[in-house]
């Protein structure tokens, strides 16, 4: 078998300019290293979960 160029897949429809741009994906989970509070709580914490009500909660405050 053969290795394959990628450009031979490659079609015009790929290439298209109408396409519309896609949207970035939300960020679920925020780490910082010195720590930040809950929004829901105020405790300082490492990592925090976005919650239903799209605010960055610690693990205790998040619905699972």
């Amino acid at each position: 078998m053969s290795d394959r160029s990628l450009d031979e897949f490659a079609t015009a429809a790929d290439e298209s300019a109408d396409e519309s741009p896609v949207d970035p994906a939300p960020a679920t989970m925020r780490w910082s290293p010195e720590g930040a509070p809950c929004a829901a709580c105020g405790s300082t914490v490492s990592r925090r979960w976005r919650s239903a009500a799209d605010a960055f909660v610690c693990a205790d405050c998040k619905e699972w």
